[in-house]
């Protein structure tokens, strides 16, 4: 199973998702270093771009699970099977919040006026695509119907526009 997380990473969809972090990073550099607390929350570059590709990437990861559900299930059994999508889906979680998140965190980390901001905004975030990788669990366990795809979207925008401007602002 491992191989065939690998082998969706080796697809044309992760050079997008990195596109996307590099986009995050070239709007950063162009906004004359604003504070990146402040970045995150009103810019929503990072989130238009890097998580549109971040869900092409995760609706191919769903079509290719879905089509090898049973022969793994055959396999590796019921819970093994659990065991190995659900810390696959996590570390793609971790892939995809370095990648998207990373190169500007890394440059702009002398700008931060407020850690604790930026720190309760990725933990919103954080919790976000938690929510939406079992969502994709869910799709590919319960080989339901990729209808629950729109689902991931209306999070993402509720998360984005309603959530992080109540919260914060």
């Amino acid at each position: 199973m491992w191989k065939l997380n690998k082998y969706s990473y080796k697809s044309g969809y992760t050079i997008l998702m990195i596109f996307g972090g590099c986009l995050s990073l070239y709007f950063y550099n162009g906004s004359d270093h604003t504070p990146l607390n402040l970045y995150y929350l009103t810019n929503h570059y990072a989130g238009l771009y890097g998580e549109s590709f971040y869900f092409i990437l995760l609706v191919y990861r769903i079509y290719i699970f879905k089509q090898l559900r049973s022969l793994t299930l055959i396999r590796l059994k019921k819970q093994q099977f659990c065991i190995q999508l659900f810390s696959q889906f996590m570390m793609n979680l971790c892939v995809h919040f370095l990648i998207l998140y990373g190169p500007t965190l890394v440059t702009g980390w002398s700008y931060i006026t407020s850690y604790s901001m930026l720190y309760s905004f990725f933990v919103l975030l954080f919790l976000q695509y938690f929510m939406i990788e079992l969502i994709a669990l869910f799709i590919i366990y319960a080989n339901s119907s990729t209808v629950y795809i729109a689902t991931i979207i209306i999070l993402n925008l509720i998360t984005h526009y309603i959530i992080v401007p109540f919260i914060f602002f």
